[in-house]
């Protein structure tokens, strides 16, 4: 149109489309080429231009994503809402993720015709490492990769995505998802570490705990068998302490059991009725009668000290 125009106005016979002179064809020509280079130019031009306006946008996409990834919290599986922040950001119809380690499928969004054997499809991508990101074909399959080991996949319904955006995108999920493992086994390693800390700490305070009466049972005993003419008001003093020391630590006993039970499932217990007690008193009452005989003997009198009776106790 502009070269009809210069033609009509500027080249004579003026007011018309017809050229006298031979040397305006070359003008005509030349003004042609030259508008034809120019509209080239500015539609490469614009082409560039919207395609960086493009490109910023998909930047702009993967640092929301990235920044919104990192504002997961743990209200709820992190694959999902993970999926969910993508879906979102790039407003994509459908999506999908299948984590190869767990086998666990996330699904988002309302998915068209196209996903009726997307789970097999994401299997495969997840074995072998495949994509495919055919605009003809929906859904989009990517593999995530962390290195060179496929550990996901991912399914996406949506327009056309350049390359580097479906890398971009896999290669946050993959971050994404070794982050979340990481803190996860983190925080298993602490819950173990102050799990065993209160195991040490609760063995300390029983151990303590059980030293205790053992060390009153052991003084009670050991007075009773050192004085043999001891009064039988001190000695019935000293049965009683070793009886409720005794009583003690039989609970503290139980609650170990106890304690045992609720740390592992696989810990078997036969309880069976002892009368500890008893035997304790049997044994003392036995040891104190043959050092009184002994020593009745030896004096060639009678012994005068009473013999302590288990139906006593």
């Amino acid at each position: 149109l502009a070269t009809l125009l210069f033609n009509f106005f500027f080249f004579p016979p003026i007011g018309k489309f017809t050229i006298a002179d031979p040397q305006n064809w070359i003008a005509l020509f030349s003004f042609l080429t030259t508008s034809l280079i120019a509209s080239r130019l500015s539609a490469m031009a614009k082409r560039r231009a919207l395609e960086a306006i493009e490109r910023h946008r998909d930047l702009e996409h993967l640092y929301a994503f990235s920044r919104a990834m990192l504002l997961i919290d743990k209200a709820g599986p992190f694959p999902q809402q993970l999926l969910d922040r993508l879906a979102e950001i790039f407003e994509l119809r459908a999506a999908v993720l299948f984590e190869r380690n767990t086998g666990a499928f996330c699904r988002t969004g309302i998915p068209d015709i196209g996903f009726e054997d997307v789970e097999e499809r994401l299997r495969e991508a997840a074995v072998h490492g495949m994509s495919l990101s055919d605009p003809n074909r929906q859904p989009i399959i990517v593999a995530v990769r962390l290195g060179s080991e496929p550990i996901a996949s991912l399914a996406l319904q949506s327009g056309m995505m350049p390359e580097s955006v479906l890398q971009g995108i896999a290669n946050l999920v993959a971050i994404g998802l070794e982050r979340a493992r990481a803190q996860g086994l983190a925080e298993q390693i602490e819950a173990a570490r102050q799990s065993e800390q209160l195991r040490t700490t609760l063995i300390d305070a029983m151990a303590h705990e059980f030293k205790t009466p053992l060390t009153l049972i052991k003084a009670a005993t050991t007075s009773l068998l050192a004085s043999p003419d001891e009064p039988n008001d001190s000695r019935q003093e000293q049965l009683a302490i070793a009886d409720e020391e005794a009583e003690h630590l039989r609970k503290l006993i139980d609650d170990a059991v106890e304690m045992a039970r609720l740390d592992t499932t696989s810990t078997s217990m036969f309880i069976h009725k002892f009368p500890m007690c008893r035997r304790l008193f049997a044994s003392v009452s036995l040891r104190w009668r043959a050092r009184s005989t002994i020593g009745s003997s030896k004096s060639g009198a009678t012994s005068n000290h009473p013999i302590l009776r288990l139906t006593d106790v």
